[in-house]
């Protein structure tokens, strides 16, 4: 079906609705977020990198795909995006129809994930992330990935080690914060 130049205007004009429409989907769902988008979730904005659609784990990912797809065509008014079965077994993917590019990846998800609830959406640990960049790295049969992977590394490297707080470190200054407090030589109980 062809477009109108008014259609295809009023799609880019509220193409940023994509995002918080996918947003409020996974919201209270069981899905997991991975990929690009869940490190940029944990990371300082200066180690986030552009991303256009979403990696999503769903234990019934076809299912998922067409709900998510259902609001993004209610939520654009009209038929403005397609689900399909993707390369890869066990993925569907939502693209627009208008620029022909993928808006989220909905996997099935095989096992148990660890995730932290950020704003509402699970997003996998970088645990996780970084099990999956060292199994990545380690696959001769993935070098096309290689190079991402690396530099997705050197990023969870740098949170690390200069932006998380370690739980060993934060229990410590827990406890001389608490002991200070209680042995103060204050009576806390006047």
């Amino acid at each position: 079906m062809a477009r109108s130049l008014e259609e295809i205007n009023e799609y880019y004009k509220n193409q940023g609705r994509v995002n918080s429409i996918i947003k409020n989907d996974l919201v209270g769902d069981d899905e997991i977020v991975y990929g690009a988008r869940s490190l940029n979730a944990h990371f300082p904005s200066h180690l986030d990198k552009p991303t256009e659609d979403w990696d999503i784990l769903s234990k019934t990912p076809k299912k998922a795909a067409f709900e998510a797809e259902k609001k993004l065509d209610k939520g654009f008014g009209g038929d403005y995006f397609e689900t399909k079965k993707a390369v890869h077994p066990g993925t569907w993917k939502i693209k627009s129809k208008i620029t022909n590019r993928g808006v989220a990846d909905f996997t099935k998800q095989e096992k148990e994930v660890k995730y932290k609830t950020i704003g509402s959406i699970r997003y996998a640990t970088l645990e996780n992330a970084k099990q999956n960049i060292k199994k990545s790295l380690s696959d001769p049969e993935s070098h096309f990935r290689h190079d991402k992977d690396k530099e997705a590394r050197q990023r969870i490297n740098i949170y690390e080690k200069k932006y998380k707080i370690r739980p060993q470190i934060y229990k410590k200054r827990s406890n001389k914060r608490l002991s200070l407090n209680l042995f103060s030589g204050r009576n806390l109980f006047r």
